[in-house]
């Protein structure tokens, strides 16, 4: 048997825009039970008629997958819904509920749902009761409360059977054994689906029936182990049993038969596995549905590269990006729903086709050829990064700022990108210096590469120590040693850096030869992609300065009193407007943004990038900035065409092995709308962070040195100091976005 890829079907939702309507259509929702309700002549309670259409059409809505739509017909009736029966007001609640769920708005979801409950127990209606306790059960899986999740779906069960719904009941059973399989209890997650297979072959042919069957076995195949024998021929027995259902709906039959390929493809049957993948995509272009379509062309793309024939599956893999390209958005927000990742779920569509490139291109004999095809895998990698970042940031930030430019096509002398592609089973690092792009293996696996990081960064944190060295010149000899002669011979003196994946939350300047540190070679910076960087820098001669920060003990956070004198001290070299302590608010900042124009902002303040973006901020006297609000502040510039060309925010951390987390921060400067941006991996001693920051504004004010030049020059100072040489101090300070 071969392991395949194993994934769902993701399926379409609305964008962006609809998620910002929904949430202001639905914020009065809940005052639909507290009217009076309309009677008739004989004192009976009676269903408003605008009520009712506004149901059917909320439902209708949603069923096509548009959320937007369906929670503004309920709020344009919701009048009209108050007025009505408890059960109706049920219904109208379970359906804002269901709305605000699969839109990812799990704050808002859960009353309504909770509410809807209440109503329809007290109404005594067991089948809406059921559906409810079904959408509070994928709520409470999707933030990772399995216990919970796991009890609704039972409850459901029982209210669901109560009411005869069979295909309601079957639904939850099968999403109880995917929480059964997400705590670790696999056999019981086995035996919930092979009993749900049971009683959907007792039932007659349906579209349901159908669609269940080829669920059911979509989880068997999900299943992380080698399919068991029982679960391998239920599999097969659910699958032929949909196809002989002969559904004349070319969705679910691409679905039926897309997951039929799958299962062929996974016992090694390749023939098979092509038959069927290729019937998929042909009913996938028939229902023009373009969320399966790219996962059949990806499945279709695995087989033929298992068959011996690349070119078929590059050319298939590259027809399923194609087709995912005007959809991403749509499936980031299904993803978001789900709390799942982007990259885990269709990351390895790009990294896939990533290695299948680069596998071709050392066959390639011709430099010129082998340059392309090496620029082709950097490009697939930046698209991944893209869709990350939005996902990361959930808008799309990264697409606007690519509009606006088109990133650096030609590297300045003396300076060289470093691309880390990681593989599964090795690390490719691309080498870009001017026009050329090398390429060179290193065969450490992922996850012993993620482990090092890992070990690193927390042995980095640990000041008193020096356990990191080992861990520093282990990964130096994967990272910076196998391309360190290409960088010699061509006088490098400036090393950008795109990490990827657990390589975002390491400070490559740490990293060690056994001799020097990596800083003390180059002038370092992190950058997303090549093509997400403002290629240009300020060419202003006399630059504005927003100064902000604190320095007193507020709202539990320990004091920075350093931050006075930084403050005062970078204030000199500009003309500034300095908002501390009490006046650094948020309104206070966003009205001195509006008022001028700045070229550089500085905050020195308590932060934090979490994995969650919304949890994201840097501490104000008052509050909290979050993201949107510091992209807001900064944007002010933006509308000026002017955007900023420094923000430096001081005293950030992200948490140790963190990967999302520090991805926020390798994508503020797209975030912020800001040139570049100054931050730090980790929080730091506040005199040495201080001592740094204004050693860099010095440098960066000779008007002798790049931003990553004047980063580099004070983190060797800081380094000379023997109160301070351990790379905990002077190592998480990162200039990220454009180093000039």
């Amino acid at each position: 048997m071969r392991a395949g890829s194993q994934r769902r079907p993701a399926f379409l939702a609305s964008g962006f825009a609809a998620m910002l309507l929904a949430m202001s259509a639905t914020a009065s929702l809940h005052t639909i039970t507290k009217a009076p309700q309309l009677t008739a002549p004989d004192g009976s309670a009676v269903d408003d008629p605008q009520a009712t259409l506004a149901l059917r059409q909320a439902s209708q809505q949603l069923a096509l997958g548009d959320r937007a739509k369906a929670l503004s017909a309920l709020a344009a009736a919701q009048e009209a819904i108050r007025r009505s029966t408890p059960s109706l007001r049920a219904e109208a609640l379970a359906l804002g509920g269901r709305a605000q769920l699969q839109l990812g708005q799990f704050d808002l979801a859960e009353p309504l749902l909770r509410d809807a409950l209440a109503q329809a127990e007290d109404t005594e209606r067991e089948a809406l009761a059921a559906a409810t306790l079904n959408d509070l059960g994928l709520l409470q899986a999707a933030r990772q409360d399995e216990p919970r999740a796991l009890a609704s779906f039972e409850r459901g069960q029982r209210l669901a059977l109560q009411a005869q719904q069979p295909g309601l009941e079957l639904r939850l059973l099968l999403n109880a054994a995917d929480a059964q399989q997400r705590s670790g209890d696999g056999a019981a997650a086995q035996a919930s689906i092979l009993r749900a297979l049971r009683q959907l072959q007792a039932q007659p042919p349906s579209a349901e029936r159908t669609l269940l069957l080829t669920s059911a076995a979509s989880r068997l195949l999900d299943a992380p182990a080698p399919l068991s024998r029982d679960s391998r021929t239920a599999a097969r027995a659910a699958l032929d049993a949909a196809l002989a259902d002969g559904s004349a709906d070319p969705r679910l039959r691409s679905q039926v038969l897309g997951q039929s390929g799958r299962y062929y493809e996974q016992l090694g049957q390749d023939s098979a596995a092509l038959r069927d993948t290729r019937r998929a995509i042909f009913a996938a272009q028939a229902a023009q549905a373009p969320e399966l379509l790219y996962l059949w062309q990806w499945q279709a793309g695995r087989i033929q590269l298992h068959q011996g024939h690349p070119e078929r599956a590059l050319t298939l893999y590259r027809q399923a990006l194609a087709t995912l390209q005007p959809i991403r958005q749509d499936l980031l927000l299904d993803l978001r729903a789900s709390r799942r990742s982007y990259r885990d779920s269709i990351g390895p569509l790009f990294t896939e086709f990533a290695d299948l490139l680069l596998q071709r291109s050392g066959q390639t004999p011709d430099d010129a050829q082998r340059r392309s095809q090496l620029a082709e895998v950097r490009s697939v990698i930046e698209q991944l990064k893209t869709v990350e970042l939005e996902d990361y940031f959930r808008d799309d930030c990264v697409d606007q700022f690519r509009s606006r430019q088109g990133g650096i096509d030609r590297l300045p002398p003396g300076t060289a990108v470093l691309y880390p592609v990681v593989l599964p089973d090795r690390l490719e690092l691309l080498l870009s210096i001017g026009d050329d792009i090398q390429r060179v293996t290193v065969r450490v696996s992922a996850a012993t590469l993620t482990a090092e990081t890992l070990l690193l960064r927390r042995k980095l944190e640990k000041r008193s120590t020096h356990e990191y060295l080992p861990h520093a010149q282990k990964l130096h000899g994967w990272l910076i040693a196998p391309v360190q002669a290409e960088l010699e011979a061509r006088a490098i003196d400036t090393l950008v850096v795109a990490p990827d994946g657990p390589l975002l939350g390491i400070p490559f300047a740490a990293l060690h030869d056994g001799r020097e540190f990596v800083v003390q070679r180059y002038a370092l910076a992190t950058i997303p992609g090549l093509h997400l960087v403002e290629a240009q820098g300020s060419a202003t001669t006399r630059p504005t300065a927003l100064l902000s920060g604190l320095s007193a003990s507020v709202q539990g956070f320990p004091a920075l009193p350093n931050v006075s004198e930084e403050i005062r001290e970078v204030g000199q070299r500009y003309q500034s407007e300095t908002l501390s302590d009490r006046r650094f608010t948020v309104p206070e900042v966003e009205q001195a943004a509006r008022g001028a124009t700045f070229d550089v902002m500085h905050i020195a303040s308590h932060g934090q990038f979490d994995r969650d973006p919304r949890k994201s901020f840097l501490l104000t006297y008052d509050g909290k900035m979050g993201m949107d609000s510091l992209e807001r502040i900064v944007k002010f510039n933006r509308l000026r065409d002017d955007p900023v060309d420094l923000l430096t925010l001081s005293a950030c951390q992200t948490a140790a092995g963190d990967e999302r987390a520090a991805l926020g921060l390798a994508g503020v400067a797209i975030k912020a709308g800001a040139r570049s941006v100054v931050a730090t991996l980790w929080y730091i001693n506040d005199e040495a962070s201080s001592t740094l920051i204004r050693d860099f504004y010095r440098e960066l004010a000779s008007g002798k040195r790049s931003k990553a030049q004047a980063m580099q020059a004070a983190q060797q100072r800081l380094l000379a100091d023997p109160r301070y040489r351990h790379p905990g101090y002077w190592a998480p300070f990162l200039v990220i976005g454009n180093w000039a």
